[in-house]
C-alpha cells in the first residue's frame, strides 16, 4: 500500500506529515510526499509536460 500526501505550504497539510507516517508504520505502508503548486505560481506563462504537449 502507499499513501500520498499533497503538500502545498500550508501549516493545515504540513500537520498530517507525522499521522501519515504513523498510519504507514502500522500498516507497512510507503508514504509519498508531493508538492503542489498552482499553475499561476509557475514562474514560465506555459509549460510542456513530455509526451502531453505544451499547456498555457
Amino acid at each position: 500500500m502507499k499513501i500520498l500526501v499533497p503538500l502545498d505550504g500550508s501549516k493545515f497539510s504540513e500537520a498530517i506529515i507525522d499521522p501519515a507516517g504513523n498510519l504507514a508504520a502500522s500498516s507497512g505502508a510507503e508514504v509519498h510526499l508531493i508538492s503542489v503548486v498552482k499553475v499561476s505560481d509557475v514562474h514560465s506563462s506555459c509549460y510542456e509536460l513530455p509526451g502531453r504537449g505544451t499547456f498555457r
